[in-house]
């Protein structure tokens, strides 16, 4: 028994890169092939969502975006794509609600088999330095809103998708940003998960989620208020306001020397002592 852990492209070949679970594998033997439903089916889901994610970005952040590299997997996606700058949160915002409104349309995705030269001109996406046959399959979905070559396996419509969550945007090259995302059952895991945290900040705070934001500003000013009381304190302590210090200079020869032993202070406060 034998597990596929990923498959890649060498040349014209597709190589399965496999873990041994039980038994024995040898040259030659013959083999069953047996596919994860569930995890085609999330593959599937993923690999749609890059594609509607792809068109997002093209729309929200300009017709320079090309996709630089994408992974795909049954629990999240990945897509790297080049942009000058970090995407800004509004952004990410907007390109979020743009791939949700394609995921509620509920479209039909469609697969077209045409020569390359049309499939360019109709206005499908090819992927910079892939090389293509002649004949291409063109994957389109949102009435047009996305039409790329791909000959990945996808989902039927795009409501199939579910749901579709940003969890990280960041650089990773120059010129090149990286979004990782879920969709779907996991992406109701991610908000579930969120809204578990919110309610136990909500628990600490003892406020409505309304009312979390004025409830910190006013901590955190109080905290502001506490570290300069305790600096001013901890500046008397040093310099022994209120205290005999002359009771404790000791006197050596013709040397007057004063040692005091401060416990409980910062020493950031002893210069202004």
């Amino acid at each position: 028994l034998v597990e596929v852990q990923d498959t890649v492209k060498l040349g014209s070949a597709h190589v399965h890169r496999i873990k041994v679970l039980s038994g024995e594998l040898r040259v030659s033997d013959n083999v069953d092939a047996e596919v994860s439903s569930d995890a085609r089916q999330a593959t599937a889901l993923n690999h749609s969502a890059t594609h509607l994610l792809h068109a997002a970005l093209r729309s929200i952040l300009g017709t320079h975006v090309n996709q630089r590299g994408s992974r795909v997997q049954p629990e999240r996606l990945r897509f790297d794509f080049s942009h000058f700058e970090a995407v800004t949160a509004a952004e990410i915002r907007r390109i979020e609600t743009l791939v949700n409104n394609q995921i509620r349309n509920n479209s039909v995705i469609t697969t077209d088999i045409m020569k390359i030269e049309d499939a360019k001109s109709a206005g499908a996406l090819a992927l910079f330095g892939e090389k293509y046959s002649e004949e291409v399959r063109v994957l389109t979905m949102g009435d047009g809103f996305s039409a790329e070559l791909c000959g990945g396996t996808h989902a039927d419509r795009t409501g199939d998708i579910g749901l579709f969550r940003i969890l990280s945007e960041q650089g990773v090259a120059s010129g090149v940003r990286r979004i990782e995302a879920v969709t779907g059952e996991m992406a109701m895991q991610d908000i579930q998960e969120l809204d578990d945290a919110v309610g136990a900040i909500g628990r600490v705070l003892k406020v409505e989620r309304s009312g979390y934001v004025d409830r910190l500003k006013v901590l955190m000013d109080d905290n502001r208020k506490l570290e300069k009381q305790v600096s001013q304190l901890n500046a008397k302590i040093a310099s022994g306001e209120g205290q005999d210090v002359l009771a404790s200079v000791l006197s050596i020869g013709d040397v007057h020397l004063l040692v005091k032993q401060l416990t409980g202070t910062d020493p950031k406060s002893l210069p202004d002592a």
